[in-house]
């Protein structure tokens, strides 16, 4: 889609912009005064009741001797798994595209997580990193949270 004309426009650059919530992440390129998204991912949500997966195990006169939940390895689980689809999707952009820059929208506590999902290539390619959860935005808002007009 072609960028308005208000908003930085690319000119000379074949920028990837991602964009990760917490399951889910989309890849733009910008180049030209145009923004097309090329790839996305979403994973199936897990939904946990407050109690779902917990345990314990009864000691002498029935008091709990230890407890647990297996909720916490499962998050892991989760967050392994989005890591490893998002790396499958950057090494395929990466060899179908000639990125020149890389601008990262992504909540603060996956930010190291997302870099290191990254190859070295890429990662030095990174222009701006915007910590936040901006996955339901607009292209053109993403925009402007990476060149803000004045």
């Amino acid at each position: 889609m072609k960028i308005t004309q208000k908003l930085h426009q690319f000119t000379g650059e074949k920028a990837l912009i991602i964009i990760t919530g917490a399951q889910e992440a989309d890849f733009h390129i910008a180049s030209d005064g145009e923004v097309n998204k090329i790839d996305s991912f979403k994973l199936e949500k897990i939904h946990f009741s407050d109690d779902e997966g917990f345990f314990g195990r009864a000691g002498n006169g029935g008091k709990v001797a230890s407890s647990g939940s297996v909720k916490e390895p499962l998050k892991e689980e989760y967050r392994q798994e989005f890591l490893k689809d998002l790396t499958t999707h950057l090494e395929s952009i990466e060899s179908n595209q000639e990125i020149t820059d890389v601008y990262l929208l992504t909540p603060d506590y996956l930010y190291k997580m997302v870099e290191e999902a990254m190859s070295k290539k890429l990662q030095n390619k990174i222009k701006l990193t915007v910590k936040g959860n901006y996955y339901h935005e607009h292209p053109f808002e993403l925009i402007e949270k990476i060149y803000p007009t004045k």
